[in-house]
């Protein structure tokens, strides 16, 4: 791979560790829980593998990555294929996710390293805020 192509995958990497721990741990009508080791758990609840979440949650996480997008590109902005629409740009990140999922059979990332690297994984998009609706 060229040194461009390292870099597009690596700002998709970026948006990646920033979304699909949210929908791992996620459970309907239910606040985040923790056991007692500090990973998001329940007797009943079983966090979704990172396939399952493009799966099951497809929409929802189109919808969140579309409230991301104006900050993703003003962050990698250099790093994406400039001749590409900001749709495709969109479709083809969601797909990357998706391989990028998929290649790892029953990956479920871990809430704790999640919750300890919050400012690295999702801090940039909060220090964007200026173009960031929420």
């Amino acid at each position: 791979k060229d040194w461009n192509e390292i870099r597009v995958a690596a700002a998709r990497k970026v948006l990646w560790s920033a979304v699909l721990w949210l929908f791992c741990h996620y459970q309907p009508r239910r606040p985040f829980i923790e056991d007692n080791n500090g990973d998001a758990s329940a007797s009943d609840f079983h966090p979704l593998t990172t396939s399952q979440v493009h799966e099951m949650y497809s929409n929802e996480l189109k919808l969140l990555l579309l409230e991301l997008w104006p900050s993703f590109q003003q962050i990698f902005s250099d790093q994406l294929e400039p001749a590409l629409t900001d749709n495709e740009k969109l479709e083809e990140t969601l797909s990357y996710m998706r391989q990028y999922s998929d290649s790892m059979p029953g990956a479920v990332p871990s809430f704790n390293l999640a919750k300890s690297e919050f400012h690295e994984r999702n801090g940039i998009f909060l220090k964007s805020r200026e173009v960031q609706p929420f």
